[in-house]
């Protein structure tokens, strides 16, 4: 979405199953993973007399702590490992959109990565001249395409194509310094993002199951073990923050090892309910 708004406010509108109700984790969690990934969340809620008391003080906890913490979530540059080309002029050749699957897929591996429509494509892969560039196929690209491609593979840079075979396992030999590696239940994902002096970590518990319009079930996870590359070499410390009170809070203890003018911490979270913030400096 981000992609193709031209840095122009964007509002998305969801409903579920033509219900107007959504139960109190789902709706942290959703609030949750909007902030990790720079946006929000903004609800009208229409609950009945008798469920409102219940949901306001289910809500309202990940409301505040995100509002507290608004300094961890405004100028920050997220991390991106990879680009993935989007052609949106496709969109309306096809009704399948083979770079929302390839998104799917490198979101469910944690794989961090941007998205780059035609617009800024040439200038984008030129400032990141020795990135990952991952695209459905070679023929996806225009003629000025083609020769910008060209120049970043001269450049140094690598080119994955997912019609080809194993393209998964290609794209993780050329990705050679990961921001992040998670080792945890598959409901996990992750997203860093970058101040100049802080490295975020936000981690979210997908693991929510909806059971009635007011109510769901959250299975915590525990013991969640990551890998974090940060790009300062300075003695660190690791903050965990939620606005769960199950959850791990406060310094976490961690491994590292300095490389070049990076460290690469090894971090274990005891216990994520439904977010957690690492706040890593």
């Amino acid at each position: 979405l981000r992609a193709i708004s031209h840095n122009k406010p964007l509002v998305a509108v969801t409903i579920a199953d033509g219900d107007y109700h959504t139960p109190p984790n789902l709706m942290r969690l959703a609030m949750a993973e909007a902030a990790a990934h720079q946006a929000s969340y903004l609800s009208w809620p229409t609950w009945p007399e008798d469920q409102r008391s219940r949901m306001i003080s289910g809500v309202r906890p990940e409301a505040v702590f995100l509002r507290e913490n608004a300094n961890l979530l405004n100028e920050t540059t997220q991390r991106a490992d990879l680009l993935l080309f989007l052609p949106f002029q496709n969109w309306v050749e096809t009704d399948q959109c083979k770079s929302l699957e390839i998104a799917r897929t490198l979101s469910r591996s944690n794989v961090q990565f941007e998205a780059v429509a035609e617009e800024n494509f040439a200038k984008k892969i030129e400032a990141n001249p020795r990135s990952v560039l991952v695209a459905e196929s070679p023929e996806i690209f225009s003629a000025p395409e083609k020769m910008a491609v060209a120049q970043f593979k001269k450049r140094g840079g690598n080119i994955i194509f997912t019609s080809e075979k194993d393209w998964f396992s290609e794209m993780e030999k050329v990705t050679k310094k990961s921001a992040a590696i998670l080792q945890g239940p598959t409901t996990l994902r992750l997203v860093v993002q970058d101040q100049p002096t802080k490295t975020i970590v936000h981690l979210l518990n997908l693991d929510v199951q909806r059971i009635s319009s007011f109510e769901d079930k959250a299975t915590a996870a525990n013991d969640v073990r990551l890998q974090v590359r940060v790009p300062f070499r300075r003695d660190l410390t690791v903050k965990a923050i939620s606005a769960d009170t199950a959850a791990t809070q406060g310094l976490v203890p961690f491994t590292f090892k300095r490389e070049k003018n990076e460290a690469v911490l090894v971090v274990t979270v005891p216990l994520i309910a439904l977010s957690t913030i690492l706040v890593i400096e």
